[in-house]
């Protein structure tokens, strides 16, 4: 995608499919999971490694709040993958994606930065959020989201391949840019058996741009074999 594209209020999701048709659908809450005994146990600093306290941590329904040593854990927790969020005013989102074993602990460690209205998100480990090419949409999500928490701004994805595995969520008064559609790049993940892909996700905003990148399409919709 390049040049720019403005949105006025709307609801709805976007989604494009293997072959690049679009689809609209309205968004539908998750069931919750049953029960395990798994754990999840971390730490929150500030980006000078200083911990954070009264942090609200949240994983999934369940939320806590920091300690003096800027710790938190979550039990009860069934074998899979889980996405950690924490938030404090005056911070941009800390988030940290994390597996769980069965009846197994895990531990994760989140840095979390000052807010500012312009967020770099980087492959190269140089942004203020970073992404390795899984479930990219995650840094890129966090980056939207506190920038809503201050009334907007721009999110800036440096020159590079970002990969998502689920839609991007706009929000009021947001530019969403690349650095031009030779350069930065959004790939939907190959491979995936699911048959629609979720790309844009608008709720009711106004005031949004996107601008100077391009979207690469999976390869196939279907099952990988090899």
């Amino acid at each position: 995608m390049h040049g720019s594209v403005k949105f006025g209020a709307l609801l709805a999701v976007i989604l494009i499919t293997a072959t690049g048709l679009l689809y609209y659908f309205s968004p539908s809450r998750m069931e919750a999971a049953a029960e395990g005994k798994g754990v999840i146990t971390g730490v929150v600093k500030d980006e000078n490694g200083a911990p954070l306290r009264g942090v609200n941590v949240v994983c999934e329904e369940s939320s806590v709040t920091t300690n003096d040593k800027g710790e938190f854990s979550f039990e009860g927790l069934r074998e899979g993958r889980y996405l950690i969020k924490a938030y404090k005013q005056g911070y941009m989102i800390g988030v940290k994606d994390v597996e769980v074993e069965k009846d197994g602990k895990a531990s994760v460690e989140i840095f979390m930065k000052k807010i500012k209205r312009r967020i770099i998100v980087a492959t190269d480990g140089t942004g203020d959020y970073n992404c390795d090419g899984v479930n990219d949409e995650y840094e890129i999500n966090a980056a939207i989201e506190s920038l809503s928490m201050i009334g907007g701004g721009t999110v800036h994805l440096k020159e590079g391949r970002y990969t998502i595995d689920g839609p991007v969520v706009l929000a009021h008064n947001i530019i969403f840019e690349g650095e031009g559609q030779d350069r930065t790049y959004i790939k939907l993940k190959d491979w995936n058996n699911r048959e629609y892909w979720g790309l844009f996700v608008l709720n009711k905003v106004s005031n949004v741009t996107v601008r100077d990148f391009t979207l690469d399409g999976n390869k196939h919709k279907g099952f990988r074999r090899e």
